[in-house]
């Protein structure tokens, strides 16, 4: 724990040495958004739980923890970043008629999948743009396996597979 501590701090204090030095901090931020959807994860699954969890939250996002936990819990979500605001209100939402804080994980990932790739096209950047592609297909092909393993239908992969990569979902 302590090494995965000193880690996490060295990353933060490098993105945002990084953020600094960037022509444009979008570039930095399509490599922290993810730190955000984990972060509201987090939180989501800390609520089906009913315990606390923000030990397993990240610095290394846009938005400091404190201030995302403070944003869902007052019901402030618009406030957050991107489309991260809308998204964890609409994965509440969906936690909060389910119960099943996997289906409010599908809503992040397809939420992250989408603002990471409106990031790398705001940026004209081929590279970014291949890379959110490739985050995209291995995110699907982990899903594809993981709903196999689980026995689950074709229903349920359709729900975990996101948008944005070089093989299109319906494949």
């Amino acid at each position: 724990r302590e090494i995965d501590q000193a880690l996490a701090a060295h990353r933060d204090t490098v993105f945002k040495e990084l953020a600094g030095l960037a022509p444009n901090e979008t570039i930095v931020d399509v490599f922290r958004i993810k730190y955000d959807y984990h972060n509201a994860k987090v939180i989501l699954k800390a609520e089906a739980m009913n315990s606390d969890e923000s030990g397993l939250m990240s610095g290394s996002g846009r938005v400091a923890p404190q201030a995302m936990l403070a944003a869902y819990n007052e019901d402030r979500c618009r406030d957050l970043p991107g489309g991260l605001g809308a998204a964890m209100e609409e994965a509440k939402g969906v936690l909060a008629r389910s119960a099943n804080p996997q289906l409010a994980d599908f809503v992040l990932d397809k939420a992250y999948f989408a603002e990471l790739a409106g990031l790398a096209e705001a940026l004209d950047s081929e590279f970014l743009t291949g890379y959110v592609a490739i985050l995209a297909d291995s995110t699907n092909l982990k899903s594809a396996v993981r709903t196999l393993r689980m026995g689950k239908d074709a229903d349920f992969m359709r729900q975990a597979l996101v948008p944005g990569g070089n093989v299109s979902p319906a494949r």
